[in-house]
């Protein structure tokens, strides 16, 4: 027997793929969690970062579905429940094992940064870039939570942030941002 399958040879999708018996809103601000996914995996912005991490898409949603959950004022959801929001609902175990592989990679992504910084290979001005950027990128990010702008002037500019935020995330990921060691 594989480990998808449960003893009585029922694939275990079949299970963890019922409904939720839950009957209040997951957010108060996200009414529908499956959209609220779609909706970050199709920006841009999101795909070029994402598309470069250490964060498979899973993990990803796994990490901000759990994010979100802590954040609501409702009562705290368990695992089980945050595994349904999933676009394609997972079982319990599966969920905490996506989020706890990408908790460890953006651990292991933090260590990284501060190794090259330690031995000499990033300058310390690079993390202030670094940061501005995160900054613009979450600017950007409001604009888009915003009320998304409909005018041509407005929707012009919002495309110039979105290729200018490209442009410094292709130049801020470049391999010869690694200088060598003097």
């Amino acid at each position: 027997m594989n480990s998808s399958q449960c003893k009585n040879s029922t694939p275990v999708y079949n299970i963890v793929s019922e409904p939720v018996a839950l009957e209040v809103t997951f957010l108060t601000h996200i009414e529908d969690p499956q959209k609220w996914l779609d909706h970050i995996f199709t920006d841009p912005i999101v795909s070029i970062l994402q598309k470069n991490t250490h964060l498979t898409k899973k993990q990803l949603e796994s990490l901000l579905l759990d994010n979100a959950a802590a954040l609501s004022p409702l009562p705290k959801l368990s695992y089980e429940a945050k595994a349904k929001f999933r676009p394609v609902p997972v079982s319990r175990g599966a969920f905490n094992r996506t989020l706890h592989q990408a908790r460890r990679n953006i651990i292991s992504s933090v260590y990284t940064m501060l190794l090259l910084a330690y031995l000499g290979l990033l300058e310390g001005s690079l993390f202030d870039q670094y940061r501005n950027l995160g900054e613009e990128l979450r600017h950007y990010r409001s604009v888009l939570s915003d009320d998304r702008p409909t005018d041509p002037a407005s929707l012009q500019a919002l495309t110039r942030l979105q290729r200018t935020l490209n442009d410094s995330i292709i130049l801020l990921t470049q391999p010869k941002i690694l200088k060598p060691i003097t």
